[in-house]
Protein backbone atom coordinates (compact mmCIF):
# COMPACT_ATOMS: atom_id res chain seq x y z
CA UNK A 1 0.00 0.00 0.00
CA UNK A 2 2.97 2.37 0.82
CA UNK A 3 4.69 1.53 -2.37
CA UNK A 4 1.49 2.34 -4.27
CA UNK A 5 0.93 5.65 -2.37
CA UNK A 6 3.84 7.27 -2.81
CA UNK A 7 3.46 5.91 -7.33
CA UNK A 8 0.44 7.83 -6.94
CA UNK A 9 1.70 10.71 -5.45
CA UNK A 10 4.64 10.98 -8.15
CA UNK A 11 1.86 10.70 -11.00
CA UNK A 12 -0.85 13.29 -9.35
CA UNK A 13 2.34 15.96 -8.44
CA UNK A 14 3.42 16.89 -11.52
CA UNK A 15 -0.25 17.57 -12.90
CA UNK A 16 -1.05 19.72 -9.98
CA UNK A 17 -0.01 22.42 -12.18
CA UNK A 18 1.63 22.00 -15.84
CA UNK A 19 4.08 25.23 -15.46
CA UNK A 20 7.12 24.82 -14.28
CA UNK A 21 7.99 26.21 -10.56
CA UNK A 22 9.62 29.85 -11.13
CA UNK A 23 12.07 29.96 -8.18
CA UNK A 24 14.12 33.30 -7.72
CA UNK A 25 17.62 33.19 -6.32
CA UNK A 26 18.32 34.27 -2.74
CA UNK A 27 21.41 35.13 -0.61
CA UNK A 28 21.24 32.26 2.64
CA UNK A 29 19.63 35.24 4.88
CA UNK A 30 16.80 34.57 2.83
CA UNK A 31 16.92 30.96 2.69
CA UNK A 32 14.46 30.34 5.63
CA UNK A 33 12.23 32.79 4.13
CA UNK A 34 11.84 31.70 0.51
CA UNK A 35 14.49 29.27 -0.94
CA UNK A 36 13.45 26.64 1.44
CA UNK A 37 9.62 27.23 0.83
CA UNK A 38 10.74 26.98 -2.74
CA UNK A 39 12.15 23.80 -2.88
CA UNK A 40 8.90 22.37 -0.24
CA UNK A 41 7.11 23.76 -3.38
CA UNK A 42 9.40 21.67 -5.95
CA UNK A 43 8.39 18.94 -3.69
CA UNK A 44 4.75 19.13 -4.44
CA UNK A 45 4.68 19.81 -7.72
CA UNK A 46 6.28 16.77 -8.48
CA UNK A 47 10.16 17.97 -8.99
CA UNK A 48 11.16 16.25 -6.22
CA UNK A 49 14.63 15.00 -7.72
CA UNK A 50 15.12 18.64 -8.74
CA UNK A 51 14.60 20.06 -5.13
CA UNK A 52 16.89 16.79 -3.85
CA UNK A 53 19.77 18.12 -5.70
CA UNK A 54 19.49 22.06 -4.80
CA UNK A 55 19.05 20.83 -1.30
CA UNK A 56 21.85 19.16 -1.49
CA UNK A 57 24.27 21.79 -3.01
CA UNK A 58 22.67 24.22 0.27
CA UNK A 59 24.25 21.44 2.78
CA UNK A 60 27.41 21.86 1.08
CA UNK A 61 27.70 25.61 2.43
CA UNK A 62 28.77 26.16 5.58
CA UNK A 63 26.22 28.41 6.83
CA UNK A 64 23.30 26.09 6.32
CA UNK A 65 25.16 22.13 6.78
CA UNK A 66 23.31 22.01 9.84
CA UNK A 67 20.15 24.53 9.20
CA UNK A 68 17.19 22.20 11.04
CA UNK A 69 14.81 23.58 7.90
CA UNK A 70 16.99 22.07 5.28
CA UNK A 71 16.84 18.97 7.55
CA UNK A 72 13.76 19.08 7.57
CA UNK A 73 13.23 19.46 3.60
CA UNK A 74 15.23 17.15 2.83
CA UNK A 75 13.34 14.58 5.25
CA UNK A 76 10.49 14.91 3.32
CA UNK A 77 11.73 14.68 -0.10
CA UNK A 78 13.61 11.66 0.50
CA UNK A 79 10.26 10.20 2.36
CA UNK A 80 8.04 11.06 -0.74
CA UNK A 81 10.97 9.10 -3.00
CA UNK A 82 10.22 6.39 -0.51
CA UNK A 83 13.65 6.27 0.73
CA UNK A 84 13.22 5.02 4.61
CA UNK A 85 16.65 5.15 5.80
CA UNK A 86 17.85 8.82 4.23
CA UNK A 87 14.37 10.50 5.18
CA UNK A 88 14.95 9.09 9.23
CA UNK A 89 18.76 10.07 8.81
CA UNK A 90 17.63 14.06 8.16
CA UNK A 91 14.86 13.70 10.88
CA UNK A 92 18.23 12.58 13.51
CA UNK A 93 20.21 15.39 11.93
CA UNK A 94 17.23 17.75 12.21
CA UNK A 95 16.03 16.87 15.41
CA UNK A 96 19.78 16.97 16.90
CA UNK A 97 20.22 20.76 15.43
CA UNK A 98 16.67 21.77 17.98
CA UNK A 99 13.74 20.89 16.05
CA UNK A 100 11.45 19.33 17.90
CA UNK A 101 9.98 16.20 17.16
CA UNK A 102 6.52 17.62 17.19
CA UNK A 103 7.36 19.37 14.12
CA UNK A 104 7.50 15.68 11.81
CA UNK A 105 4.04 15.06 13.21
CA UNK A 106 1.84 17.34 11.76
CA UNK A 107 0.43 14.96 8.63
CA UNK A 108 2.45 16.41 6.00
CA UNK A 109 1.96 14.58 2.79
CA UNK A 110 4.72 12.44 1.69
CA UNK A 111 6.02 11.94 5.13
CA UNK A 112 4.05 8.22 5.37
CA UNK A 113 7.24 6.13 4.69
CA UNK A 114 9.02 8.15 7.28
CA UNK A 115 6.00 7.17 9.91
CA UNK A 116 6.38 3.79 8.67
CA UNK A 117 9.83 3.44 10.30
CA UNK A 118 9.38 1.86 13.95
CA UNK A 119 12.70 3.70 14.95
CA UNK A 120 10.73 7.16 14.28
CA UNK A 121 7.82 5.74 15.93
CA UNK A 122 9.21 4.80 19.15
CA UNK A 123 10.74 8.63 18.84
CA UNK A 124 7.78 10.16 18.64
CA UNK A 125 5.28 8.34 21.21
CA UNK A 126 6.48 10.02 24.05
CA UNK A 127 5.11 13.26 22.25
CA UNK A 128 1.76 11.85 20.77
CA UNK A 129 -0.57 13.02 23.43
CA UNK A 130 0.89 16.39 23.29
CA UNK A 131 0.29 19.27 21.63
CA UNK A 132 1.81 19.81 18.21
CA UNK A 133 0.95 23.10 17.99
CA UNK A 134 -1.03 25.52 20.81
CA UNK A 135 -2.23 26.43 22.68
CA UNK A 136 -2.93 29.19 21.64
CA UNK A 137 -5.17 31.88 23.01
CA UNK A 138 -7.99 33.10 20.40
CA UNK A 139 -10.88 35.25 20.70
CA UNK A 140 -10.93 36.24 25.30
CA UNK A 141 -13.86 38.34 25.96
CA UNK A 142 -14.65 39.27 29.32
CA UNK A 143 -15.93 36.27 30.56
CA UNK A 144 -15.08 33.93 27.99
CA UNK A 145 -12.09 32.40 25.73
CA UNK A 146 -11.19 30.54 22.96
CA UNK A 147 -8.44 28.33 23.18
CA UNK A 148 -6.97 26.20 19.82
CA UNK A 149 -4.89 23.32 20.04
CA UNK A 150 -3.58 20.93 17.29
CA UNK A 151 -2.92 17.50 18.01
CA UNK A 152 -1.06 14.04 16.12
CA UNK A 153 -4.48 11.89 16.10
CA UNK A 154 -8.28 12.56 16.50
CA UNK A 155 -7.94 13.37 20.20
CA UNK A 156 -10.04 14.82 23.14
CA UNK A 157 -8.59 18.06 24.46
CA UNK A 158 -10.11 19.54 28.29
CA UNK A 159 -8.60 22.81 29.88
CA UNK A 160 -9.01 22.64 33.19
CA UNK A 161 -8.74 26.21 34.48
CA UNK A 162 -7.33 27.30 38.25
CA UNK A 163 -7.47 30.46 40.38
CA UNK A 164 -3.62 30.82 40.84
CA UNK A 165 -0.62 29.59 39.43
CA UNK A 166 -0.40 26.65 41.77
CA UNK A 167 -3.02 25.02 39.96
CA UNK A 168 -5.04 23.39 42.96
CA UNK A 169 -7.76 25.41 42.83
CA UNK A 170 -9.70 24.95 40.06
CA UNK A 171 -12.79 26.84 38.60
CA UNK A 172 -14.15 24.42 35.67
CA UNK A 173 -13.05 21.85 32.93
CA UNK A 174 -14.27 22.59 29.25
CA UNK A 175 -13.54 19.75 26.50
CA UNK A 176 -13.89 19.67 22.80
CA UNK A 177 -11.90 16.75 20.00
CA UNK A 178 -9.75 17.55 17.14
CA UNK A 179 -10.60 16.33 13.93
CA UNK A 180 -8.75 14.77 10.77
CA UNK A 181 -10.83 17.21 8.87
CA UNK A 182 -9.71 20.43 10.61
CA UNK A 183 -5.57 19.35 10.59
CA UNK A 184 -6.37 17.87 13.87
CA UNK A 185 -7.12 21.20 15.31
CA UNK A 186 -10.08 22.56 17.85
CA UNK A 187 -10.97 25.89 19.92
CA UNK A 188 -12.03 24.69 23.55
CA UNK A 189 -14.55 27.44 24.63
CA UNK A 190 -14.20 28.79 28.24
CA UNK A 191 -17.20 30.31 29.22
CA UNK A 192 -18.20 32.14 33.07
CA UNK A 193 -15.18 34.23 33.40
CA UNK A 194 -15.07 37.11 35.09
CA UNK A 195 -13.75 40.65 33.61
CA UNK A 196 -10.38 41.61 33.59
CA UNK A 197 -9.25 38.97 35.79
CA UNK A 198 -6.02 36.69 35.18
CA UNK A 199 -7.11 33.24 35.14
CA UNK A 200 -4.14 29.84 34.78
CA UNK A 201 -5.01 26.77 33.17
CA UNK A 202 -3.37 23.45 32.22
CA UNK A 203 -4.42 20.65 29.54
CA UNK A 204 -5.47 17.33 29.11
CA UNK A 205 -5.57 15.42 26.15
CA UNK A 206 -6.86 12.13 25.78
CA UNK A 207 -7.25 12.23 29.97
CA UNK A 208 -3.32 12.37 30.09
CA UNK A 209 -2.48 15.61 31.63
CA UNK A 210 0.56 18.04 31.02
CA UNK A 211 2.85 19.49 33.60
CA UNK A 212 3.22 23.10 31.82
CA UNK A 213 0.49 25.30 33.06
CA UNK A 214 -0.20 28.57 30.91
CA UNK A 215 -1.83 31.87 32.16
CA UNK A 216 -4.58 34.10 30.62
CA UNK A 217 -6.06 37.54 31.30
CA UNK A 218 -9.66 38.27 30.34
CA UNK A 219 -10.41 41.54 29.03
CA UNK A 220 -12.30 44.93 30.28
CA UNK A 221 -15.97 44.34 30.22
CA UNK A 222 -17.70 45.51 26.94
CA UNK A 223 -18.87 48.43 27.05
CA UNK A 224 -16.96 49.85 30.22
CA UNK A 225 -14.24 52.91 30.41
CA UNK A 226 -11.02 51.06 30.93
CA UNK A 227 -7.42 51.03 30.12
CA UNK A 228 -5.91 48.28 28.31
CA UNK A 229 -3.30 47.66 25.40
CA UNK A 230 -3.36 46.44 21.87
CA UNK A 231 -0.53 45.43 19.80
CA UNK A 232 -0.53 45.20 16.16
CA UNK A 233 1.82 44.09 13.42
CA UNK A 234 1.94 42.89 10.06
CA UNK A 235 5.00 41.82 7.58
CA UNK A 236 5.66 38.70 9.31
CA UNK A 237 7.46 36.12 7.42
CA UNK A 238 9.38 33.27 9.12
CA UNK A 239 13.11 34.03 9.84
CA UNK A 240 14.70 32.24 12.98
CA UNK A 241 17.14 35.08 13.32
CA UNK A 242 14.23 37.51 13.83
CA UNK A 243 11.46 34.81 15.48
CA UNK A 244 12.60 36.56 19.16
CA UNK A 245 10.32 39.53 18.31
CA UNK A 246 7.33 37.22 19.83
CA UNK A 247 9.68 37.05 23.15
CA UNK A 248 9.87 41.10 23.16
CA UNK A 249 6.14 41.86 22.43
CA UNK A 250 4.64 39.37 25.08
CA UNK A 251 6.74 41.18 27.81
CA UNK A 252 5.01 44.14 27.27
CA UNK A 253 1.80 42.73 29.20
CA UNK A 254 -0.71 43.15 26.20
CA UNK A 255 -4.42 42.70 26.51
CA UNK A 256 -4.41 41.38 22.70
CA UNK A 257 -2.40 41.08 19.50
CA UNK A 258 -3.80 42.49 15.82
CA UNK A 259 -1.96 40.15 12.87
CA UNK A 260 -2.50 42.42 10.26
CA UNK A 261 -1.85 40.08 7.23
CA UNK A 262 0.93 38.74 5.89
CA UNK A 263 1.28 36.86 9.16
CA UNK A 264 3.04 34.06 6.75
CA UNK A 265 4.62 34.03 3.72
CA UNK A 266 3.13 31.03 1.81
CA UNK A 267 2.42 32.38 -1.95
CA UNK A 268 2.15 29.45 -4.31
CA UNK A 269 -1.92 30.11 -3.99
CA UNK A 270 -3.02 26.47 -5.33
CA UNK A 271 -0.47 24.83 -3.45
CA UNK A 272 -2.28 24.17 0.43
CA UNK A 273 0.33 22.29 1.18
CA UNK A 274 3.26 25.22 1.19
CA UNK A 275 0.40 27.14 3.26
CA UNK A 276 -0.02 24.55 5.94
CA UNK A 277 3.85 24.18 6.47
CA UNK A 278 4.16 28.22 6.44
CA UNK A 279 1.57 28.28 9.60
CA UNK A 280 3.65 24.92 11.28
CA UNK A 281 7.02 26.83 10.89
CA UNK A 282 5.59 29.70 12.73
CA UNK A 283 3.78 27.35 15.15
CA UNK A 284 6.77 25.40 16.17
CA UNK A 285 8.86 28.04 17.10
CA UNK A 286 9.69 27.91 21.00
CA UNK A 287 9.04 31.81 20.93
CA UNK A 288 5.90 32.07 19.45
CA UNK A 289 4.42 29.18 21.67
CA UNK A 290 5.46 31.48 24.37
CA UNK A 291 3.96 34.59 22.84
CA UNK A 292 0.81 33.12 22.23
CA UNK A 293 -0.15 31.18 24.94
CA UNK A 294 -0.51 33.97 27.09
CA UNK A 295 -1.92 36.80 24.65
CA UNK A 296 -4.74 36.76 22.66
CA UNK A 297 -4.13 36.72 19.08
CA UNK A 298 -6.49 37.08 16.19
CA UNK A 299 -5.97 38.28 12.57
CA UNK A 300 -6.69 39.27 9.04
CA UNK A 301 -4.63 38.30 5.98
CA UNK A 302 -3.08 40.44 3.19
CA UNK A 303 -1.91 38.89 -0.61
CA UNK A 304 1.52 36.64 0.81
CA UNK A 305 -1.19 34.69 3.33
CA UNK A 306 -3.98 35.13 1.26
CA UNK A 307 -2.66 34.10 -2.29
CA UNK A 308 0.57 35.60 -4.32
CA UNK A 309 1.76 38.77 -4.35
CA UNK A 310 -1.01 41.51 -4.93
CA UNK A 311 -3.11 39.07 -5.14
CA UNK A 312 -7.13 39.30 -5.64
CA UNK A 313 -10.42 36.88 -4.82
CA UNK A 314 -12.94 38.43 -7.28
CA UNK A 315 -16.51 38.95 -6.57
CA UNK A 316 -17.52 35.48 -6.55
CA UNK A 317 -18.37 33.58 -3.22
CA UNK A 318 -17.02 30.02 -3.78
CA UNK A 319 -14.75 30.91 -7.17
CA UNK A 320 -12.03 30.42 -7.66
CA UNK A 321 -11.43 27.37 -5.41
CA UNK A 322 -8.05 28.27 -4.34
CA UNK A 323 -9.65 31.45 -2.29
CA UNK A 324 -12.06 28.91 -0.27
CA UNK A 325 -9.27 25.95 0.36
CA UNK A 326 -7.20 29.12 1.48
CA UNK A 327 -10.16 30.30 3.69
CA UNK A 328 -10.63 26.58 5.24
CA UNK A 329 -6.52 26.93 6.08
CA UNK A 330 -6.94 30.30 7.70
CA UNK A 331 -9.61 29.20 10.14
CA UNK A 332 -7.93 25.98 11.09
CA UNK A 333 -5.11 28.51 12.37
CA UNK A 334 -7.01 31.44 14.34
CA UNK A 335 -9.68 31.59 16.55
CA UNK A 336 -11.37 34.50 15.52
CA UNK A 337 -14.83 35.58 16.75
CA UNK A 338 -16.33 34.51 13.43
CA UNK A 339 -16.00 34.34 9.50
CA UNK A 340 -18.94 34.76 7.83
CA UNK A 341 -21.48 37.69 7.97
CA UNK A 342 -24.99 36.87 6.06
CA UNK A 343 -23.68 33.88 4.30
CA UNK A 344 -20.64 35.77 2.90
CA UNK A 345 -17.75 34.16 4.26
CA UNK A 346 -13.76 36.13 4.62
CA UNK A 347 -11.91 36.79 7.35
CA UNK A 348 -13.57 40.22 8.73
CA UNK A 349 -15.25 40.56 11.70
CA UNK A 350 -15.87 42.73 14.77
CA UNK A 351 -14.51 42.64 18.16
CA UNK A 352 -14.92 45.05 21.67
CA UNK A 353 -12.46 45.42 24.27
CA UNK A 354 -14.10 48.19 26.93
CA UNK A 355 -15.77 50.69 24.94
CA UNK A 356 -13.27 50.70 22.07
CA UNK A 357 -14.59 48.51 18.81
CA UNK A 358 -12.36 46.91 16.27
CA UNK A 359 -13.75 46.49 12.43
CA UNK A 360 -11.52 43.92 11.23
CA UNK A 361 -11.40 44.02 7.41
CA UNK A 362 -10.66 41.36 4.57
CA UNK A 363 -8.99 42.97 1.68
CA UNK A 364 -8.41 39.94 -0.27
CA UNK A 365 -11.49 37.41 -0.80
CA UNK A 366 -13.86 39.78 -2.45
CA UNK A 367 -11.30 42.51 -3.96
CA UNK A 368 -11.48 42.65 -7.62
CA UNK A 369 -8.05 44.11 -9.68
CA UNK A 370 -7.28 47.62 -9.09
CA UNK A 371 -7.31 47.79 -13.07
CA UNK A 372 -11.46 48.15 -13.40
CA UNK A 373 -12.57 51.13 -13.89
CA UNK A 374 -15.09 50.91 -10.73
CA UNK A 375 -13.31 48.37 -8.30
CA UNK A 376 -13.87 46.71 -4.87
CA UNK A 377 -11.68 46.27 -2.69
CA UNK A 378 -14.12 44.69 -0.35
CA UNK A 379 -17.37 43.22 -1.93
CA UNK A 380 -20.43 44.58 -1.21
CA UNK A 381 -21.82 42.60 1.54
CA UNK A 382 -18.34 43.06 3.61
CA UNK A 383 -19.01 46.73 2.59
CA UNK A 384 -22.48 47.10 3.77
CA UNK A 385 -21.36 44.80 7.00
CA UNK A 386 -18.72 47.95 7.57
CA UNK A 387 -21.41 50.33 7.51
CA UNK A 388 -24.25 48.68 9.85
CA UNK A 389 -22.10 47.78 12.67
CA UNK A 390 -20.52 51.70 12.24
CA UNK A 391 -23.96 52.74 12.78
CA UNK A 392 -25.04 50.30 15.78
CA UNK A 393 -21.36 51.33 17.58
CA UNK A 394 -21.75 52.92 20.56
CA UNK A 395 -17.82 52.94 21.24
CA UNK A 396 -15.89 55.86 22.43
CA UNK A 397 -13.07 54.05 20.13
CA UNK A 398 -13.95 52.83 16.62
CA UNK A 399 -11.08 51.45 15.04
CA UNK A 400 -11.36 50.47 11.12
CA UNK A 401 -8.30 47.87 10.53
CA UNK A 402 -7.43 46.99 7.10
CA UNK A 403 -4.38 45.10 5.78
CA UNK A 404 -3.02 47.67 3.18
CA UNK A 405 -2.71 51.14 4.11
CA UNK A 406 -5.64 53.88 3.63
CA UNK A 407 -3.09 57.23 2.75
CA UNK A 408 -2.57 57.30 -0.63
CA UNK A 409 0.87 58.39 0.16
CA UNK A 410 2.36 55.18 1.38
CA UNK A 411 2.99 53.42 -1.64
CA UNK A 412 3.41 54.16 -5.31
CA UNK A 413 1.77 52.06 -8.40
CA UNK A 414 3.48 49.25 -9.61
CA UNK A 415 2.76 47.74 -13.25
CA UNK A 416 0.09 49.53 -13.49
CA UNK A 417 -1.84 48.45 -11.02
CA UNK A 418 -2.03 50.55 -7.21
CA UNK A 419 -2.24 47.51 -4.48
CA UNK A 420 -3.13 50.05 -1.32
CA UNK A 421 -6.53 52.25 -1.18
CA UNK A 422 -4.64 54.41 -3.79
CA UNK A 423 -6.05 52.22 -6.01
CA UNK A 424 -9.87 52.03 -4.77
CA UNK A 425 -10.37 55.23 -4.38
CA UNK A 426 -14.29 55.65 -5.17
CA UNK A 427 -14.69 52.87 -2.50
CA UNK A 428 -12.64 54.49 0.47
CA UNK A 429 -14.31 57.70 -0.33
CA UNK A 430 -17.54 56.27 0.01
CA UNK A 431 -16.64 54.31 3.49
CA UNK A 432 -15.29 58.14 4.62
CA UNK A 433 -18.28 59.94 3.22
CA UNK A 434 -20.49 57.72 5.20
CA UNK A 435 -18.95 58.35 8.39
CA UNK A 436 -19.58 62.31 7.48
CA UNK A 437 -23.29 61.80 6.74
CA UNK A 438 -23.55 59.88 9.82
CA UNK A 439 -21.56 61.70 11.93
CA UNK A 440 -20.15 59.19 13.41
CA UNK A 441 -17.09 60.28 15.41
CA UNK A 442 -13.95 58.76 17.29
CA UNK A 443 -13.09 56.88 14.44
CA UNK A 444 -8.99 56.01 13.23
CA UNK A 445 -7.29 53.52 11.21
CA UNK A 446 -5.00 50.30 11.27
CA UNK A 447 -3.43 49.09 8.53
CA UNK A 448 -0.19 47.04 7.67
CA UNK A 449 1.54 45.83 4.35
CA UNK A 450 4.54 48.64 3.86
CA UNK A 451 7.61 46.66 5.95
CA UNK A 452 8.04 49.68 8.04
CA UNK A 453 6.21 51.82 10.65
CA UNK A 454 4.36 55.23 9.78
CA UNK A 455 1.88 57.30 11.02
CA UNK A 456 -0.79 59.59 8.67
CA UNK A 457 -3.15 62.32 8.77
CA UNK A 458 -5.77 62.33 5.94
CA UNK A 459 -7.15 65.29 6.35
CA UNK A 460 -10.82 65.83 5.17
CA UNK A 461 -13.00 69.03 4.05
CA UNK A 462 -15.04 70.07 7.26
CA UNK A 463 -14.46 67.12 9.48
CA UNK A 464 -11.91 65.90 11.91
CA UNK A 465 -8.70 64.21 10.12
CA UNK A 466 -8.48 60.44 10.26
CA UNK A 467 -5.00 59.14 11.70
CA UNK A 468 -4.06 56.02 10.38
CA UNK A 469 -1.32 54.22 12.62
CA UNK A 470 0.80 51.49 10.66
CA UNK A 471 3.06 48.35 11.58
CA UNK A 472 4.62 46.18 9.46
CA UNK A 473 8.17 45.09 9.32
CA UNK A 474 7.81 42.20 12.22
CA UNK A 475 10.19 39.44 11.13
CA UNK A 476 10.94 40.83 7.33
CA UNK A 477 14.53 41.21 6.49
CA UNK A 478 13.77 43.81 3.92
CA UNK A 479 12.21 47.46 4.35
CA UNK A 480 10.15 49.96 2.46
CA UNK A 481 11.56 53.33 2.12
CA UNK A 482 10.13 56.14 4.18
CA UNK A 483 7.57 58.54 2.63
CA UNK A 484 7.88 62.08 2.80
CA UNK A 485 4.34 63.05 3.61
CA UNK A 486 3.60 60.37 6.26
CA UNK A 487 4.17 62.25 9.99
CA UNK A 488 6.41 59.99 11.79
CA UNK A 489 8.16 56.60 9.74
CA UNK A 490 10.98 54.16 10.61
CA UNK A 491 12.55 51.11 8.79
CA UNK A 492 15.82 50.50 10.56
CA UNK A 493 15.08 47.56 12.72
CA UNK A 494 12.43 45.16 12.94
CA UNK A 495 9.55 45.61 15.26
CA UNK A 496 5.73 46.28 15.89
CA UNK A 497 3.21 49.05 17.60
CA UNK A 498 1.27 48.96 20.85
CA UNK A 499 -1.57 51.27 21.15
CA UNK A 500 -2.33 52.42 25.04
CA UNK A 501 -6.36 53.27 24.91
CA UNK A 502 -7.18 54.89 28.14
CA UNK A 503 -11.66 56.28 28.38
CA UNK A 504 -11.50 56.61 31.77
CA UNK A 505 -9.76 59.55 31.70
CA UNK A 506 -11.48 63.05 31.77
CA UNK A 507 -9.72 63.46 28.10
CA UNK A 508 -9.91 60.17 26.61
CA UNK A 509 -6.76 59.11 24.48
CA UNK A 510 -4.69 56.62 22.46
CA UNK A 511 -0.74 56.51 22.35
CA UNK A 512 0.47 54.95 19.22
CA UNK A 513 4.58 53.32 20.11
CA UNK A 514 6.91 51.83 18.07
CA UNK A 515 8.98 49.59 19.94
CA UNK A 516 12.05 48.03 17.93
CA UNK A 517 12.39 43.99 18.09
CA UNK A 518 15.41 44.88 21.05
CA UNK A 519 12.54 46.75 22.72
CA UNK A 520 13.90 50.07 22.14
CA UNK A 521 11.03 52.40 22.25
CA UNK A 522 11.24 54.23 18.86
CA UNK A 523 8.48 56.90 19.09
CA UNK A 524 5.15 57.75 20.91
CA UNK A 525 2.38 59.76 19.94
CA UNK A 526 -0.70 60.46 21.82
CA UNK A 527 -4.11 61.71 19.91
CA UNK A 528 -6.66 62.77 21.93
CA UNK A 529 -10.82 61.58 21.59
CA UNK A 530 -11.36 65.10 20.99
CA UNK A 531 -9.16 65.53 18.13
CA UNK A 532 -11.56 62.93 16.59
CA UNK A 533 -14.98 64.28 17.18
CA UNK A 534 -16.63 67.49 15.05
Amino acid sequence: MKQFFIFLLGCILPMVINAQVEVVEYDNNEWARKENREEIARIYYGQVDEAIANMQEKEKESVLKHDPELLFSLSLAWSLKGNANKSFNYFEKAIEQGLPVTRFMTRMPGFETLYDVKAFQKKIAPWKNRPMHGPQLGTLTGNSSKIWIRTWDESKVEVLLFADESGHEMISTDTSKTAAEDDYTTVVNVDGLNSDTRYYYRLKINGESLDSIWSMKTVPAIGQPALFKVGFGGGAAFNPEFERIWDTIAAHDIDLFLGLGDNIYSDHHTLTEVNRFCYYQRQSRAEFKRFSSSIPYLGIWDDHDFGENDSYGGPEIYEPKWKVDKLKIFKENFANPYYAHDGNPGVYFDYKIGDVQFFMLDGRYYREPSTLEEPSMLGEVQKQWLKQELLKSDATFKVIVSPVPWSYGAKGTMEGRIDTWGGYKKEREEIFSFLSENNIQGVFLLSADRHRHDVWKIERENQYPLYEFTSSRMTNIHYHKLMSDALFGYNEKNGFAVLEFNTEAQHPYVIYSVYSIDNELIQKIRVYLHQMIN
